[in-house]
């Protein structure tokens, strides 16, 4: 045994290098990152055939002919590597040939006459051209192509089967056994006689994931004839009943949570039940803490919106005041589209507060907003925008202590740049006062944890409640490029705020202005986000900034 142990011993050989010649186009470093064989290990023969043939067709995929690598050892129990590179030449497409009826093909590809023959660039443009012709009524649509290499000439050619157009004849929902079929029917974006599209019917799962009951939502299709097909909507329900657990910090010491008791299909009706409990408290034992029960009605009588409703319960401590609340509140939401959806809610909210000149006060509005996401996902995006814009009206014929007209907009934008996201906001929002007045916690707050990273939280604004700021104009911007290395990105930020009485008062000199970086951990319930922000402007002495630890990006 002994034997036969060191026999195997002698025979195994170590890597003591790995080598590239020849390799003009390409550096070592990246051909290294392609092969299998390093410095260190054991060599094999067979790795080292499977790297050979993995560069081979990585020259063809970037567009080379007549590529040779000959892969060499040196050596006996300690070897040196060699890859011998031939790259052979790398022609640029003289002309492309587009099928008959093609013009869909050469509008959404981007591969021209001049460029390089690079696979990758290929498969994009057919994937291109198979979307659009599956948003348009041809499922099947296939496009391949080919190449000619004589004479020094490379020709592509383009071939493209676009097969039957199809219209929608029939959906099919199988799989529902508690939740009522008028749950899943408005959140269809197809109809029977719709026009076959790909895309609505992503959206169309997309909506159904979002009602989070469905633990699996898949779409199969049937050809009915020749223009027409089915459309099967297999569903499995799941657990209509969760726990959801948020924690976040801000430094010094606040420490963030959110609790949410939630029944997705109250009684099998369709219906939910929702009861979020929101708080903070830090160690000097300040604490805000808010409770609610929510009501929500899904698509009632088969009507096109939902109804939400249900009371609420506000507790604050503060060393310099305490603040009692409660009230309900409710809400009509009408989704037009994916993307499109607009909400008219009301709210009755009276405050009571000790320790502070505030007299106790009731407050009626009825609020109006839309929101337009055209993000491609929510949790992550990568491209797309999103814009929020409301108008709000207190007091007046509702009734109540505070009367204003408020108007708020929320905007973002994610760009896709080479090697990052480019993520940007823009906040602005006012209240006017109209007879009889509001009082300040009727004002804007900037929570720094999301919108003024390096600031303590509220601490900006012209008016104030003990340590807490407010301000009846708000204006911000914040900018993020956002780099992403497997599950961990990086991020980099410049948030601008102000609050300022009125639009008027608002200088250049007002803004205030922090930045940082930050650290992200990407799970599939979104990034965990572990922010340090610092003060850019006028910062107090022995200022080394905050840390804001919580789930989700900033926005």
């Amino acid at each position: 045994m002994v034997i036969l142990s060191f026999s195997l011993i002698l025979f195994l050989q170590t890597i003591e290098g790995v080598n590239f010649t020849g390799n003009k186009t390409f550096s070592s470093g990246e051909l290294m990152k392609l092969v299998s064989v390093r410095k260190g290990s054991t060599f094999s023969r067979s790795i080292l055939d499977h790297d050979r043939r993995v560069l081979i067709d990585f020259y063809r995929k970037q567009g080379f002919f007549n590529t040779n690598i000959v892969a060499t050892c040196i050596g006996d129990t300690v070897i040196q590597v060699r890859f011998e590179i031939t790259e052979g030449v790398r022609p640029e497409i003289y002309r492309i040939y587009y099928p008959p009826d093609s013009e869909v093909v050469y509008h959404h590809s981007r591969v021209r006459s001049g460029d390089f023959l690079i696979e990758e660039n290929l498969l994009s443009d057919m994937a291109r051209v198979e979307d659009f012709l599956a948003d348009h009524g041809y499922p099947f649509a296939r496009i391949t192509y080919y190449t000619v290499f004589e004479n020094d000439t490379l020709l592509l050619f383009w071939n493209l089967e676009r097969g039957n157009r199809y219209y929608i004849r029939r959906i099919i929902i199988t799989g529902l056994k508690k939740v009522p079929r008028r749950i899943v029917e408005p959140r269809l974006l197809i109809r029977p006689g719709d026009l076959f599209s790909q895309s609505r019917i992503a959206d169309t799962q997309r909506n159904l994931y979002l009602l989070f009951i469905f633990n699996m939502v898949e779409f199969e299709y049937e050809l009915a004839d020749s223009e027409s097909l089915d459309i099967l909507i297999k569903l499995e329900e799941g657990s209509p009943y969760g726990l959801n657990l948020g924690i976040g910090l801000m430094t010094p010491n606040r420490f963030v949570t959110s609790i949410e008791f939630e029944d997705l299909n109250i009684i099998n009706s369709g219906n939910q039940l929702l009861i979020p409990i929101l708080g903070w408290i830090n160690l000097r034992l300040e604490y805000s803490l808010r409770i609610a029960i929510v009501s929500k009605l899904l698509y009632p009588f088969h009507l096109p919106f939902s109804i939400t409703f249900g009371p609420f319960l506000e507790r604050e401590r503060r060393s310099l005041y305490e603040r009692y609340g409660y009230g309900i509140e409710g809400a009509v939401r009408r989704q037009f589209r994916s993307d499109v959806e607009a909400t008219i809610s009301y709210q009755y909210r009276k405050l009571r507060y000790e320790n502070v000149p505030i007299t106790e006060g009731i407050t009626n509005s009825i609020t109006l907003k839309a929101i337009f996401d055209l993000r491609d996902q929510i949790l992550d995006p990568k491209r797309g925008f999103f814009l929020l814009p409301s108008i709000s009206y207190g007091g007046g014929v509702l009734g109540g202590d505070n009367n204003f007209i408020r108007y708020t907009l929320d905007s973002r934008i994610y760009l896709p740049l080479p090697g990052f996201i480019y993520a940007w906001r823009f906040q602005i929002g006012e209240i006017f006062d109209r007879p009889g007045g509001y009082k300040i916690h009727e004002e804007f707050q900037i929570a720094s944890s999301s919108s003024l990273r390096g600031y303590r939280e509220y601490e900006v604004g012209p008016d104030s409640i003990g340590p807490d700021h407010y301000g009846s104009f708000r204006f911000g911007i914040q900018s993020e490029p956002r780099f992403r290395f497997g599950k961990f990105g990086l991020v980099f930020f410049l948030d601008l705020g102000a609050l300022e009485r009125n639009h008027q008062e608002l200088e250049f000199d007002d803004v205030e202005i922090g930045g940082g970086l930050g650290v992200r951990y990407f799970t599939p319930l979104g990034p965990i986000r572990l922010d340090w922000g610092k003060r850019l402007k006028s910062a107090p002495s022995r200022d080394y900034g905050h840390i804001y630890i919580s789930l989700q990006h900033a926005f």
